[in-house]
């Protein structure tokens, strides 16, 4: 008895656990900072109290030597370091588009401590990494990405090695676009900025006693921060809609 559940029981959850745990450790909300490390195993562990009876018959049977259990271990974590990063990438437009308004705001040297990305990031960053994340909560899409977590293994199937170009290209890709996201967000603010500098360049040229950097600064401030307010509903559903695409792929048809 005692060797059938070490054999069934035992092995099938630490290797759901494998991967389940390192994708846990990585996906955006469940690795920040904000959550205690043990209450991460706890929600880790109990996922996978959930997950691994219907999980079992994608399993394969308990490694004959221990070097090819240690390798399938390692592989199941593999995978699931890499799930999580891919939503680390999803979550990081948030944060290039911060960072670009912030630099069309003249509010780049506004250090703040950001926990989500755990290191410091500048003000409207922050703040739209920390909205973003609570929209994802709010909305339930944390749910989505623990079904992809599940479908996963119907495409990565455990035992199998996971093919390194096709993954790596997802990740450059994913990359590429989530730059592009960033750009395409902040656009409002950049044009509004641009018209903004033209017009005081001008101003300048015509009253050169003026005293540009009193005036124009608070003028660009007050400017840039009622287009943020105007543009941030129309951001946050367009990065929304762009986050529930990312795990989409990984759900089984």
């Amino acid at each position: 008895m005692l060797a059938e559940l070490i054999s069934l029981n035992i092995y099938t959850y630490f290797l759901v656990f494998a991967r389940v745990g390192s994708a846990l450790s990585v996906l955006p909300g469940f690795s920040s900072a904000w959550v205690p490390v043990r209450m991460r195993l706890v929600i880790a562990s109990g996922v996978c109290f959930v997950i691994t009876p219907p999980l079992a018959k994608y399993l394969p049977t308990i490694a004959a030597t221990p070097i090819e259990l240690t390798l399938m271990i390692m592989g199941e974590m593999i995978v699931g370091f890499y799930f999580g990063v891919i939503g680390v990438v999803l979550i990081s437009t948030l944060q290039s588009a911060g960072s670009f308004i912030a630099l069309f705001s003249s509010l780049a040297n506004a250090m703040v401590r950001d926990p989500i990305a755990e290191q410091q990031s500048s003000l409207i960053s922050g703040f739209l990494s920390l909205l973003g994340l609570l929209l994802v909560l709010v909305t339930n899409t944390h749910h989505l990405m623990l079904r992809a977590l599940v479908d996963s293994y119907g495409l990565f199937e455990p035992g199998n090695l996971m093919v390194g170009g096709d993954a790596v290209h997802l990740i450059a890709r994913k990359v590429g676009d989530s730059f592009t996201l960033a750009l395409r967000i902040a656009a409002p603010l950049m044009v509004t900025s641009l018209t903004y500098y033209l017009g005081l360049g001008i101003l300048g040229r015509l009253m050169p006693m003026l005293p540009i950097f009193f005036i124009g600064l608070p003028l660009q401030l007050l400017m840039q921060i009622i287009t943020l307010m105007l543009a941030l509903p129309a951001i946050m559903m367009v990065f929304m809609k762009y986050f529930q695409d990312g795990f989409v792929m990984f759900l089984a048809p």
